[in-house]
């Protein structure tokens, strides 16, 4: 049987309510989690209002949230706690203290028809909940529960249990799903239990014995072995399903390239790399100035910008590889090395874009690539190498040789030249 109670302040109850789910009023869990629910309204701090008036309390709207999780729950019971004669307290002063007070027992009519009432379900009217000031006792298997309220002008089949002695009515059931109660219920778990048991909402049944479960009848060692040998197969169908959900998280994270920017796209691409090209980028030390730089060979090396944009390719872009291109070359003459350096953009083009959508890119950057032998790679089409280098039609020499032997516009139609069938 699972409970969870609704109260104020959570706090205070989830030191005594050992096994119970305790919610505030801000942060309810769904009812229908819950085989019942208990909507606490005792809580001092509830019954403040900073109005001049009797007429609301701070937490109505939680009032009416919790009213419209009552309206919509389906399958749970809800027993709501009426408070007890406690302070109400109103007319909030500029210093943050309340100006006027009254108990609540002064103002009982006024405090249902203006204010539990907006807590109470459609099917429970509020003259079912009209209250009678007057302290009573009621015990219920042996445990007693005071009460500063009873309810007044009740028809007998929704009466659940009378006090003692004066035979007053502090428990009632006006709707099948719904119980409303005026006692302290809530001296600790047990409290609640035995109230709820003596509202017919738990039952006790004596647990079986060990030896009695091992005792074999009928077809029972039959059905043990069927549920074994079942248990086994649901085993092994999770571990294939976590199998497969680390293999979609796995993919995803290699798709994000698809809608990621800045550090996060920079990381899943050097992934990418690191695996077609066979090489190792976890030294790579970021200057601020180059996205990365990967020595292939003695003779080879690439440099180049990592971009995720929400436009297409633009040829500033473009420029401002040419200029870590430049840069680079200048050091390797005044070094007096010889390599081949080449610059390639891999660029996330309108990120936020379905790649279905993704309008073509324009001329003039791929025209400025070409002349400035640089190769531009969409993350569309990156995706696309790494699907053919892992399906083993694209090695790491055709990414390599294709690298650098293509300038421009890198698309499928080109990358397909250097694939094996």
């Amino acid at each position: 049987m699972t409970i969870q109670i609704i109260s104020y302040d959570s706090s205070t109850l989830e030191k005594c309510m050992n096994g119970i789910t305790v919610s505030e009023f801000t942060k309810p869990r769904s009812l229908d989690e819950f085989d019942i629910n208990i909507v606490d309204l005792r809580h001092a701090n509830l019954w403040t209002s900073d109005s001049m008036e009797i007429k609301t309390i701070n937490k109505i709207l939680d009032f009416d949230s919790l009213k419209m999780m009552l309206d919509n729950a389906c399958k749970t019971t809800t027993v709501i706690v009426f408070p007890q004669n406690t302070m109400y307290r109103y007319y909030k002063g500029h210093d943050g203290k309340y100006l006027k007070t009254t108990e609540i027992r002064h103002i009982l009519p006024l405090l249902v028809a203006k204010i539990i009432s907006r807590v109470l379900p459609a099917v429970v009217p509020e003259q079912k909940c009209s209250l009678l000031y007057e302290n009573t006792v009621t015990v219920i298997d042996g445990m007693e529960y005071k009460a500063s309220f009873n309810f007044m002008d009740i028809s007998v089949q929704d009466i659940l249990l009378k006090s003692k002695g004066s035979a007053k009515s502090a428990i009632i059931q006006p709707h099948k799903r719904f119980i409303i109660t005026t006692l302290e219920i809530f001296a600790n778990d047990r409290a609640v239990v035995t109230f709820l048991k003596g509202c017919g909402l738990i039952t006790e049944k004596e647990e079986y014995p060990q030896w009695l479960i091992d005792y074999n009848f009928l077809d029972d060692t039959e059905l043990n072995n069927s549920i074994t040998t079942e248990k086994a197969v649901i085993k092994d169908a999770e571990n294939k399903i976590n199998i497969a959900h680390k293999g979609l998280e796995k993919n995803l994270e290699y798709k994000s390239i698809l809608f990621t920017s800045g550090a996060d796209l920079v990381k899943t691409v050097f992934m990418i790399l690191e695996e077609i090209l066979e090489i190792d980028l976890s030294e790579f030390e970021d200057t601020k100035k180059e996205d990365f730089f990967i020595p292939i060979n003695d003779a080879t090396e690439y440099i180049g910008e990592i971009k995720g944009v929400n436009t297409n390719i633009k040829k500033t872009y473009v420029s401002q590889l040419d200029v870590h291109y430049q840069t680079r070359t200048d050091e390797l003459i005044e070094s007096g090395v010889k390599k081949n350096t080449k610059a390639i953009l891999i660029i996330n083009t309108l990120r936020n874009t379905p790649p279905s959508d993704r309008e073509p890119s324009h001329k003039d950057p791929i025209l400025l690539a070409q002349r400035n032998q640089s190769l531009i790679i969409d993350t569309i089409t990156l995706l696309n190498i790494y699907e053919f280098f892992i399906s083993g039609r694209l090695s790491s020499m055709n990414c390599i040789d294709m690298f650098n032997s293509e300038i421009g516009l890198l698309t499928e139609t080109v990358i397909k030249k250097y694939i094996s069938n």
